[in-house]
């Protein structure tokens, strides 16, 4: 054999006459251009006509062959091989029915995949541009699941079980519910379905391989879809009004309160406007004055308006759009006042929401906002880093979703990085107001990946998660605790 041939690993059972599962090793020889299931048909031809795995089209358009690659969730048509690359491919953790093929009819509810009440047209048919944009996106969907193996509610779990969160399950329910053909009202399908359960990290739309946004256009979609039906429980617990200090649990006195509107210092580089955010404002008031200080020692002037907002992150992610657009607007107003052409945050929810969640507003009367906004890891120097200790990064969902890896940021400035958590912390997509049980087996799942005794995050929600629930020997802490702050504020 070739120092150039690739390398199987492949799982093997068959129920009916296997004890137990065990691994066969098998040589492909290499050639360019060869994928997983090249390799997996060269061995049922050449080798062993007894494995057992599914395909059909062998581009990217049945979604059959899902498998797992090296523990990742892929298509083995779209996943190409390296020369003398090693790989282990294991089944989907599903029924087995032989080898990788597994039972996807365990988890697929076929009622989300029907209408249950079809509206027949008395006439030749039509739909609107305006009624079929919805669905776009939706029908690309191959059912492959991949989507429900990737999801951090799923992960690690031998079997996923039919009353697991099910973002496939989710994607077909939307494409019935936004098609005008729907003669019924599907919220409370969606809502016993777990739409509230979405973490909204975005793990299933980076895995998704024909690149449907499943937390744009099924989950939130199906979200805001249940707000507009329904009056309580949700509408009731997250009224803007008083959402904040219902949910937000103040901790001392708010930051907004008890600081300046301005901090000026000499040579300044320009005027930036600092917006804090709810968590740091009523419970992480130190990393809001670190922040200050942090800009302040990098030559910026900070303006910090007293009358900002939630930046209405939650209610865009439970469903009340039309809330969070007010608070969205309100904010924009605020800090356009001032006439800085910066606005800085250090909470990613928050820069999230103004630089994405605004774009869903143009061409409804809104414009581009008068400034940019950014994330304050952005503007710290290397210089000002506390490298004195490694330590473990969590990377928060929505700033690597902003293209922004936390961990890349400070190991490119110099910091020893250990163990780097890509997953949720259990609080995203409201799932930190709504259902702490499952926040905490997140956030736990997470930390027992981690020996390290700091772990740094880019993300105020996601340090206040992981303070709940991390033991005494480990400290959660923001970045910004990580950069030496020694300025006076």
């Amino acid at each position: 054999m070739s120092t150039n041939d690739v390398t199987f690993r492949v799982y093997r059972f068959d129920p009916g006459v296997s004890i137990s599962p065990y691994y066969d090793d098998f040589k492909i020889p290499y050639s360019k251009g060869l994928t997983v299931l090249d390799a997996l048909i060269y061995i049922y031809e050449n080798i062993d006509s007894s494995l057992s795995f599914r395909w059909s089209c062998k581009n990217v358009q049945c979604g059959t062959c899902g498998m797992l690659v090296n523990g990742e969730a892929v298509l083995a048509c779209e996943r190409r091989l390296d020369q003398g690359e090693t790989v282990k491919i294991d089944p989907f953790p599903l029924p087995i029915i032989k080898d990788l093929v597994t039972d996807f009819s365990y988890i697929e509810d076929k009622k989300v995949r029907v209408f249950s009440e079809l509206t027949l047209a008395k006439g030749p048919e039509s739909l609107s541009p305006e009624e079929v944009s919805p669905l776009i996106s939706l029908h690309k969907c191959l059912d492959c699941h991949i989507c429900d193996i990737v999801c951090p509610l799923n992960k690690e779990k031998s079997i996923i079980e039919p009353d697991s969160f099910l973002p496939a399950n989710l994607v077909q329910l939307a494409s019935m519910v936004f098609n005008k053909r729907e003669g019924e009202d599907r919220a409370a399908e969606a809502y016993s379905k777990k739409v509230y359960q979405c973490l909204t990290c975005g793990a299933c739309v980076d895995a998704c391989p024909v690149d449907i946004d499943i937390v744009k256009d099924a989950i939130e979609n199906l979200r805001q879809n249940f707000m507009k039906c329904d009056k309580e429980p949700y509408r009731k617990l997250f009224n803007p009004e008083y959402w904040v200090e219902r949910w937000v649990e103040l901790k001392g006195q708010p930051f907004l309160k008890s600081v300046k509107e301005e901090y000026k210092v000499p040579n300044s580089k320009a005027k930036i406007g600092f917006f804090v955010g709810c968590i740091m404002n009523r419970r992480q008031q130190d990393l809001a004055f670190s922040t200050i200080s942090a800009l302040n020692k990098a030559q910026f002037d900070v303006v910090i308006p007293k009358n900002q907002k939630c930046c209405g992150q939650p209610l865009m992610r439970i469903g009340m759009i039309e809330e969070a657009k007010e608070l969205l607007r309100r904010n924009v107003s605020v800090f356009e006042a001032t006439g800085v052409a910066q606005v800085v945050t250090a909470c990613p929810d928050c820069s999230f929401s103004f630089k994405e969640d605004y774009e869903r507003l143009l061409g409804n009367g809104d414009r581009k906002p008068r400034f940019e906004v950014s994330d304050l890891i952005t503007l710290l120097p290397a210089s000002a880093l506390d490298k004195s200790q490694k330590m473990a990064c969590h990377n928060p969902c929505y700033l690597s979703k902003q293209g922004i890896r936390l961990s890349d940021e400070l190991a490119r400035r110099g910091l020893e990085i250990g163990e780097v958590i890509n997953d949720c912390c259990g609080a995203g997509g409201g799932v930190y107001f709504t259902n702490c049980n499952l926040g905490e087996e997140i956030a736990q799942k997470a930390l027992n990946t981690i020996k390290s005794k700091r772990l740094v995050t880019g993300c105020p929600f996601c340090k206040e998660q992981f303070s709940k629930f991390a033991d005494k020997e480990i400290k959660p802490m923001h970045y910004i605790e990580v950069f030496e702050q020694k300025a006076e504020v």
